[in-house]
């Protein structure tokens, strides 16, 4: 009788697919970045910060926007339910480098004339999210920034890039006057 023996090169396709998916996986999430950055519009939002610390991954800002509180939206809905996506409608302002403003809240991806770009937020304990609340920052200059947020709130600003889906990457901080890009 004769035995069969194991195909050598299907274990090595199998770990050869495996490896390829995985590797796939992992540049997902940083193309989809590159392509809201290559792709989307700039904007200008107001934020008010925290200061906190994660241990694996380093100092980092929890930023707060205005746009994130329903009371501050115009046309925000009565009824959502946490996990709900929203569409902000912003406005662009009519001077160069200042906060956009909110024109209106939609639950549908809105049709957008010129000057109105939308982001795309999830409703989450009562506020939008945009998954532009955390910005890491090099430990060198952790104090610096932590200084100048604390004292000067009031002209705490993001640049983002949003694309044509609502999707955003934040691309820099600027505060009292200073830009910094991470």
């Amino acid at each position: 009788m004769l035995k069969t023996l194991p195909n050598p090169t299907r274990g090595l396709g199998l770990f050869l697919a495996a490896v390829l998916f995985q590797t796939v996986l992992l540049l997902i999430a940083p193309a989809q970045q590159q392509y809201v950055l290559i792709t989307g519009e700039e904007v200008t939002l107001k934020t008010a910060p925290v200061d906190p610390y994660d241990p694996l991954r380093g100092y980092y800002v929890t930023l707060g926007y205005d746009i994130s509180r329903p009371d501050k939206l115009p046309g925000y809905p009565q009824a959502v339910t946490s996990g709900q996506t929203l569409y902000v409608v912003l406005k662009k302002p009519s001077t160069a480098k200042t906060a956009w403003t909110p024109e209106r809240v939609s639950v549908l991806k809105p049709e957008l004339g010129p000057g109105l770009v939308a982001i795309r937020g999830k409703v989450e304990a009562g506020r939008l999210v945009y998954g532009l609340e955390t910005y890491y920052i090099p430990e060198a200059k952790r104090e610096e920034i932590d200084q100048k947020l604390r004292t000067r709130t009031e002209s705490a600003l993001v640049d983002v890039k949003i694309d044509s889906a609502g999707q955003a990457v934040p691309v820099r901080l600027r505060v009292a006057g200073q830009v910094y890009e991470f």
